[in-house]
């Protein structure tokens, strides 16, 4: 089967349109070069170990960024609930992800881990997190060129995640 069948026939129906632009279509197309043409069911078992692994990776990356600028130690990784996965901060999860966790690229998880803690940690704290000590202002999670980064959007710097330094803690 052709890719662009296997992609029409298998993979539409099971995870619906995905644009070209995606970290899923790379993905896709690295398993359909690796693999062929899988089922409806190896799809969705290979997926969602793809998407634990990003998430599990990402996760290691904020921990280290959360630990290095707060001082605290915090547990972040995926929780798998039936279908879905959202990734959750201590066991506390965000209001404001979506619902779930999307992301199957390294650089994509990266910043949905960054984003969803941020979220957390901002509503415990009660403050911004992490913050730029040049500006002395909040720092948000971005993608440039191939870097998922926290950006400081008055200083127009950045710094990839996983790399926060002592410097760029809460307020």
């Amino acid at each position: 089967m052709s890719e662009e069948k296997w992609l029409r026939d298998v993979v539409l129906p099971e995870l619906g349109e995905v644009d070209q632009r995606d970290d899923w279509a790379e993905w896709l197309h690295q398993l359909y070069v690796a693999r062929g043409a899988v089922d409806r069911e190896e799809l969705r078992r290979l997926a969602s170990e793809a998407q634990r692994q990003a998430a599990e990776t990402a996760s290691q990356l904020v921990v280290a960024d959360v630990a290095r600028t707060s001082g605290q130690a915090v547990a972040v990784g995926p929780l798998v609930r039936e279908h879905s996965m959202r990734i959750a901060c201590d066991g506390e999860l965000s209001n404001d992800d979506s619902g779930g966790f999307f992301a199957i690229g390294a650089l994509e998880a990266a910043c949905e881990v960054a984003d969803t803690v941020q979220d957390i940690l901002q509503e415990r704290w009660w403050k911004v997190w992490p913050s730029c000590s040049q500006h002395d202002s909040g720092m948000h999670v971005d993608l440039i060129g191939d870097e998922a980064v926290w950006l400081c959007r008055r200083g127009r710097h950045y710094t990839p995640i996983g790399e926060l330094a002592e410097e760029f803690g809460s307020p």
